[in-house]
């Protein structure tokens, strides 16, 4: 396994692991990198910009042009780096989508900087999430719209691109070779490799006797991913076993206990979904299985299969609410800025109307899809258990979900016992 020096994890207050960096990546590296890469002429400043759960963003004048160098933590060695870039260059080449050209990269973590790296060029816009969220409202319901349209037709131009098994992108030039290449020519191939993913590479998911894909069917990747679920379930009722066991256990059992509770609930689970399995999907598959580009919030994008690709985005999920809160109705403090509640509830009701405008949009450009999506709501139902199954919120939902299923007696998803009612 490829070293994750400069990686560490540790808890956080409630007690779940996080990964965090041993060490502050260097400006002056980072800086050395660049002039070595662009020309040390170019380089006239380097600042940092931002972070995320896994890298940390910096802005690079290069004369008149800004560019981002974007260093990572080594939470998958190598495969996370190359997956990117070519999953950056595959949709630049094969869809609508605005993304960021990488102009280099190092994959191997074996530099100055002393972590992987990527550099791109910088694009204008702002995420999401910063203008328009469950506390604010910062765009306008036409732009909103757009937004759904361009959705919708990424969508639709994914479909017209598949590919076999499931797992991540890769060119098949770089997985064996991981510096940075200025290759711009048509001949670009690409193919479908490991999983690269939180599921896989959490914690001591990478290093766990479980497969990390490709899988050519579905089950086989949702068995592999019920197996890290059942892996950790299995570790906390461990530790439990060891604490009981300790006399000195003190005020902080109660808490033991429940946790311990819930890693049992969570095992039963597991094993309810594996029966479910083999009915859900079939357990023998002659060919690979078709499979096309998403990701559920577009930041991760990998190779899924139809039923799970073809999904409303992650973005428009959420609780229904049919009627716009009157402002009229909220509490205004001393400075006239109204109760957030209003902005949570004004939320709820746009992502709903977005949630129909995108499946009537998807009906009119791809009916394909939507004839996909309609009759795959068991196997979506089985995906959200296992994402959730360890999820003490989530476990009473999926519990009552499951005998129904078990029976096929089922007139209720499991996104309507988790939403509190049917999501479209």
């Amino acid at each position: 396994m490829t070293s994750q020096d400069g990686l560490v994890w540790r808890e956080n207050t409630l007690g779940d692991p996080e990964p965090h960096w041993a060490y502050e990546p260097s400006i002056d590296a980072i800086c050395e990198v660049l002039q070595k890469t662009l020309g040390k002429e170019r380089v006239t400043a380097v600042d940092f910009f931002g972070q995320g759960a896994f890298n940390k963003l910096y802005t690079a004048q290069c004369g008149a042009e800004q560019l981002m160098m974007r260093v990572s933590l080594p939470v998958e060695p190598s495969a996370k780096t190359l997956s990117e870039v070519a999953t950056l260059e595959y949709i630049r080449r094969n869809s609508t989508l605005p993304v960021p050209r990488v102009m280099d990269f190092e994959a191997s973590g074996i530099a100055l900087i002393g972590f992987e790296w990527m550099l791109m060029e910088r694009m204008s816009g702002q995420p999401l999430a910063n203008v328009w969220n469950e506390t604010k409202s910062e765009m306008s319901w036409s732009a909103k719209e757009a937004l759904v349209q361009r959705l919708v037709r990424f969508s639709a131009e994914m479909y017209n691109h598949q590919f076999q098994n499931i797992g991540n992108l890769f060119h098949t030039h770089t997985r064996k070779d991981s510096t940075g290449s200025d290759d711009t020519s048509d001949t670009y191939t690409f193919e479908i490799g490991k999983v690269v993913s939180m599921e896989f590479f959490w914690l001591n998911h990478a290093t766990q006797d479980v497969p990390k894909g490709p899988f050519r069917c579905s089950r086989d990747w949702l068995a592999a991913r019920l197996a890290f679920k059942d892996n950790h379930a299995q570790a906390r009722v461990q530790a439990h076993n060891a604490r009981e066991s300790d006399a000195s256990m003190d005020e902080e059992e109660d808490d033991a206990d429940d946790e311990w509770e819930a890693a049992e609930r969570t095992i039963s689970i597991v094993k309810r979904i594996r029966q479910l399995l083999d009915d859900a999907f079939s357990p023998a598959v002659l060919e690979p299985e078709p499979t096309v580009l998403f990701h559920d919030d577009l930041l991760e994008q990998r190779e899924y299969p139809l039923w799970k690709a073809w999904d409303v985005p992650a973005s428009l999920e959420g609780q229904i609410r049919n009627e716009p809160p009157q402002a009229d109705n909220y509490h205004r403090n001393e400075s006239g800025v109204i109760d957030g509640l209003y902005y949570t509830y004004l939320y709820e009701y746009e992502t709903a109307a977005l949630r129909t405008l995108f499946l009537n949009k998807i009906r009119d450009v791809e009916p394909r899809w939507l004839a996909v999506f309609e009759s795959s709501q068991r196997k979506r139902d089985i995906d959200l258990a296992i994402r959730q199954c360890d999820s003490e919120i989530s476990l009473r939902p999926i519990e009552r979900w499951l005998p129904d299923v078990e029976r096929s007696c089922s007139d209720r998803s499991l996104y309507e016992w988790v939403y509190g009612e049917w999501m479209f």
